[in-house]
């Protein structure tokens, strides 16, 4: 018997190791269009955004958003050091670091790729 998911959580995807990691990631990058992955570690988790995506329970925690490798047009609501119409590229600038001020943070962007990793607490 067939089925088909439209969601799946991967517990403890980093494996411990950066190779690891990043061959995760590539995989996740591949098909995230397809399936909606999120990762779960100990001290975060992490999961390609939509382009409009919502986080729920956020306040308080730490959130990053690293493009991959560029995310451009991109807006938020609900962090302390909000974007607006931003273009991150990896190795210039990226949305990394950042505190939510509210229980739900709503992100934009409007063309390429991004990950958004959000701490546990």
């Amino acid at each position: 018997m067939r089925k088909d998911y439209s969601h799946i959580d991967i517990y403890r995807g980093s494996g411990g190791d950066s190779d690891h990691f990043l061959g995760n990631l590539s995989v996740a990058k591949k098909y995230h269009k397809v399936i909606y992955m999120r990762f779960l570690d100990p001290n975060q988790s992490y999961f390609f955004l939509e382009h409009d995506s919502l986080i729920e329970d956020a306040k308080g925690r730490t959130v990053s958003i690293m493009p991959s490798p560029i995310a451009g047009n991109v807006r938020s609501e609900g962090l302390e050091y909000e974007l607006d119409r931003e273009t991150l590229k990896l190795g210039r600038n990226m949305g990394l670091r950042n505190r939510a001020v509210k229980d739900r943070v709503h992100i934009q962007y409007s063309y390429g790729c991004a990950l958004m990793f959000v701490s546990n607490r």
